[in-house]
């Protein structure tokens, strides 16, 4: 095991600077520890830059490079360029590490190389099969095999002149990327064309021009497999590979596969037995290749057989159908905060926990749109996001988890501020929303005053009497209703608030106010400096117990049971009013225009597909109709009538008045058919003085 290790690598001038520069960060990163299982070797690299064409240059820079104190040659990712390399470094007896496909290499596999001391990290035989399985599984009679790298659109004329429609191209990610625009421009991106990479790299982010042309194209990668999940669940590498990926922002496409190929080429080195890691000269004999022990780097377990080839590497196969759909596509793990509507858990006939609401219905169209698929999990902490620390390097909430590499996005109910954008993306708005006030509905009464005034005359007949108090009764109650009704329509709509504003809430006494502790909300009358605001903020600071709350939940259930007012988004406020009879927004009042956004890491390519199927289901009004359907959700039904039925006064609601009328209307017949009655029979059979007594005793009577 080498402990001080002397690199030497053999670039293209002008080609391959962006391989030095990996050279550079991966040597930084190894040599600060970047993690135990590489703390063996302290590396130091030397450069040598030729033009691969010209053999005596070539060996003169090998020679350059021994007398440097090389003692290993990490060569290019060419094919072209390693061919001239290789005889130099064996008859030198220079181990030399090179990681492209060599056909001539497989060809002679079964040929002993003792003299040889060449390793190659690139899984040649593996590939070779996996091509020749692929091949008889497709039924690929014939093939365009493309491996130049002159001049690409030259290169597809030709292919179009033997029309042949099934095409593998074995060169560069810019070179084959380069070749596809040709194919574009030439209109041969269609259904009757295959393609079929075999660059090992990953290409996801730039496939999409083409893809949407109804083509077939079929990638052979070792990046998905092995490399995405080891660069996400080590934080070090992942910064370490993001900076190299932002040193070429010039480029169009950073070869991924070539970084991790120098990275393991590297931690070859430095496990290389010592005969073959000591110091040589440009006139060493050739020495024997020795086995290397097995060590794992990151395009998986580093093995080689006794003729330095790759034993065990995991190739994986990535087809994009007809249509643009990946037949493969990664899961993306999505962080979110349980809260309704947004997201509910939902507990299955079986048990099974699973989740519903606003944001899972929108999730649920972007995976269908994007063609990705998602797993959900509520963030532990029960946060959306702020600095716990004074640097802002750690962060809680939803927020933490991307940045800990614990989650791809977060989605939820996530204002974007100021500090957020500082560490992570945010895509447009899903939803626009300010700041409201939300308090309980104040109690309020109707006072009515009836005036009442009578007249000399009264009745003398019994049944007119009663007659006249029946009407009375009817004229009094009617006139009640309609004035009561009256009333109502004037006053039904004009709730008494004891404020209407920001100011006025600032200016009273008898509610206290608060928001969610640490939320966007807070920050925003934090850091606000008009005075309005910021007394409202040193208001809700000397509050006794204080005025925050840690969720919505709680901040309702205090609007609810005591004279406070919560200052929350106006989005979820509305779901609140409609969720609870008993609560109300302050007035028309919304303060600030923001908006709900989905988060993911800086950089992260999902960031502008996603935004896309954002704005895309707004112009539909998709979006529109997930939220009319998730706030119209209500779990009780408020007693509030229609305001047409109150604003008119029907037959129906005075029909029990004409029934007593009615009713006292025959009550009255009845007593003067009874008195009539009792006259002609009754009072004809007397005679005159005694029934004028009786008569009269009758009449007193009653």
């Amino acid at each position: 095991l080498s402990s001080n290790n002397f690199s030497g690598f053999l670039l293209e001038a002008g080609g391959h600077e962006y391989i030095r520069e990996a050279v550079n960060f991966i040597e930084d990163a190894i040599n600060n520890r970047i993690t135990t299982a590489y703390s063996e070797c302290t590396f130091e690299s030397i450069f040598g830059f030729v033009n691969y064409s010209d053999y005596e240059q070539i060996r003169t820079e090998v020679c350059k490079l021994i007398e440097a104190g090389a003692i290993v040659v990490i060569g290019p990712p060419r094919r072209e360029f390693g061919q001239f390399i290789e005889p130099i470094c064996r008859e030198l007896g220079l181990p030399f590490i090179k990681y492209h496909w060599d056909p001539i290499m497989d060809s002679s596999a079964d040929e002993t190389s003792s003299g040889s001391s060449t390793i190659n990290l690139f899984p040649t035989s593996q590939f070779s099969m996996l091509l020749d399985k692929l091949l008889s599984h497709w039924k690929w009679d014939y093939f365009t095999f493309v491996y130049t790298d002159k001049d690409a659109k030259q290169t597809f004329r030709r292919f179009c002149w033997v029309k042949r429609n099934k095409v593998i191209i074995d060169m560069s990610p810019n070179n084959t990327l380069r070749f596809l625009d040709a194919a574009l421009k030439l209109g041969m991106i269609s259904i009757h064309n295959w393609f079929v990479v075999t660059s090992l790299d990953n290409l996801d982010d730039h496939l999409e021009q083409y893809v949407h042309n109804t083509m077939r194209l079929s990638l052979i990668s070792i990046w998905k497999g092995y490399i995405d999940p080891l660069i996400d669940s080590n934080n070090k590498i992942k910064e370490m590979y993001y900076r190299w990926r932002q040193s070429l922002r010039q480029q169009r496409i950073t070869p991924f596969r070539d970084f991790a190929y120098v990275f393991d080429a590297m931690i070859t080195s430095c496990h290389l037995p010592p005969s073959q890691s000591k110091t040589r000269s440009c006139e060493a004999a050739p020495s024997p290749y020795n086995v290397i022990e097995p060590v794992r780097g990151l395009t998986g377990l580093l093995s080689f057989n006794a003729n330095g080839e790759r034993q065990e590497n995991e190739l994986q196969i990535w087809e994009l159908g007809m249509d643009g759909t990946a037949l493969n596509a990664r899961v993306l793990r999505v962080s979110t905060i349980a809260e309704r509507p947004y997201v509910m858990e939902k507990i299955l006939p079986s048990g099974k926990v699973t989740y519903e609401g606003f944001c899972v219905d929108l999730l649920d169209r972007l995976a269908s749109s994007l063609h990705i698929s998602y797993e959900i999990s509520i963030v532990k902490d029960s946060k959306y996001g702020e600095p716990v620390s004074a640097n802002a390097s750690e962060w809680d909430g939803m927020i933490g988890e991307i940045l800990r590499g614990e989650a791809d996005m977060a989605v939820g109910p996530i204002t974007v501020t100021a500090r957020r954008l500082e560490v992570v993306d945010f895509t447009d708005p899903f939803l626009q929303l300010g700041i409201s006030m939300l308090m309980r509905q104040p109690m309020w009464y109707l006072v009515c005053i009836l005036l009442r005034a009578g007249s000399g005359y009264n009745c003398q007949s019994a049944a007119a009497r009663f007659l006249s108090a029946i009407w009375w009764m009817f004229t009094l109650v009617l006139f009640a209703q309609y004035t009561a009704n009256f009333a109502a329509v004037l006053t039904v709509d004009r709730k008494n608030m004891p404020f209407n504003s920001f100011e006025e809430l600032g200016n009273q006494s008898d509610y206290k106010f608060g928001a969610i502790l640490g939320g966007s909300t807070m920050q925003f009358f934090k850091y606000s400096r008009i005075e309005t605001f910021r007394r409202l903020w040193e208001s809700m600071q000397n509050q006794t117990p204080t005025a925050f709350v840690e969720k919505n939940e709680d901040g309702v259930r205090r609007a609810l049971q005591e004279k406070y007012v919560f200052l929350m988004e106006s989005a979820t406020l509305d779901y609140q009013v409609t969720q609870n009879c008993n609560l109300t927004r302050v007035g028309n009042v919304v303060l600030g225009s923001n908006g709900y956004s989905i988060a993911v890491p800086k950089g992260s390519k999902w960031r502008e597909k996603l935004t896309r199927q954002i704005l895309d289901l707004n112009e539909k009004g998709i979006i529109m109709m997930l939220k009319e359907t998730w706030w119209k959700k209500r779990q009780q039904e408020c007693e509030t009538e229609p305001v047409e039925d109150r604003r008119a006064l029907g037959v129906d609601h005075v029909k029990g008045l004409f029934v007593l009328l009615a009713l006292g209307l025959g009550i009255s017949l009845i007593i003067s058919l009874s008195e009539t009655f009792i006259y002609v029979f009754v009072m004809k059979a007397i005679p005159v003085k005694c029934a004028c007594t009786i008569y009269l005793t009758l009449m007193h009577t009653v």
